[in-house]
């Protein structure tokens, strides 16, 4: 479920440009439990958690919209 809709990431890489559109959302109850399917893995992790990762450079205003 959508808690929230974050501010659109733009962000141009030397491969392309891409645009980032985040939600804070939590799963209900009936959910299915999250697969990886564009990743090797998927870790539930506190947000305050988060820059402890080497984060794409497209991620960090992101981060930043989660932290505040």
């Amino acid at each position: 479920m959508i808690h929230e809709v974050g501010p659109c990431v733009s962000h141009a890489y030397d491969w392309g440009n891409i645009l980032l559109y985040p939600f804070r959302c939590r799963l209900r109850d009936e959910s299915l439990e999250p697969a990886a399917l564009e990743h090797a893995k998927l870790a539930w992790l506190s947000i305050k958690n988060l820059h402890q990762f080497d984060l794409a450079p497209a991620d960090l205003p992101v981060l930043a919209w989660l932290l505040k």
